[in-house]
């Protein structure tokens, strides 16, 4: 989906983050919005900024065979 809607669901912020539902009930810190009778949507750019801060892990050392 190259133009993600700035209000998602569960499972459209989940696919957003490359997450199954379930993982992102659990590692995602980002709170809903309440939409009433639509339930709840998470925003785009709150999970971009989530996204933005998390910490990135050091690259591999190369070893090379003398």
């Amino acid at each position: 989906m190259p133009d993600w809607p700035a209000l998602m669901t569960r499972e459209t912020a989940a696919a957003y983050c490359d997450m199954t539902p379930e993982q992102f009930d659990r590692q995602c810190p980002v709170g809903a919005v309440d939409q009433g009778w639509r339930g709840l949507r998470w925003k785009r750019t709150k999970l971009d900024a989530w996204i933005a801060e998390l910490p990135e892990k050091p690259p591999r050392k190369c070893v090379l065979n003398p």
